[in-house]
């Protein structure tokens, strides 16, 4: 990708990325090399500081996302935990091929549920860190 756009008083400016790396590279000409810095080093600052705000705003965006889905998750074992409970309740004393395979179902589904709120714990802190 190349562009170069001609501005007024002769001054020219390009742009072109480096399709393999995705670098970009901007160079200007103008009758005053002192022009010229200027501009590119305006110009690098400012793309500098787009680059960090707009990571700060994904940062922001992801933690927020894993706290939603931190408390949703936290629910899901919650009401995982207590079917096992109250299954384990009703079924005490039984030890049918039925009830055994139910437990173990609700045994696994109460792991996945941890297993995703742990996960979810570590990229919260994680985003935090960041």
């Amino acid at each position: 990708m190349d562009k170069n756009r001609k501005v007024r008083d002769g001054k020219v400016i390009s742009i072109s990325r480096d399709e393999r790396t995705r670098i970009l590279t901007i160079s200007s000409n103008a009758p005053d090399p002192q022009l010229a810095f200027d501009f590119n080093t305006f110009t690098l600052d400012f793309v500098s500081d787009y680059i960090c705000n707009s990571l700060q705003t994904q940062e922001r965006e992801k933690k927020l996302f894993v706290e939603e889905r931190i408390g949703e998750v936290k629910k899901d074992l919650a009401h995982s935990e207590n079917a096992l409970a109250r299954f384990r309740e009703r079924n005490i004393l039984s030890r049918s091929p039925q009830v055994e395979l139910e437990e173990g179902r609700l045994r696994r589904q109460v792991m996945l549920n941890q297993e995703v709120y742990l996960q979810l714990q570590k990229q919260y802190e994680m985003a935090r860190i960041e």
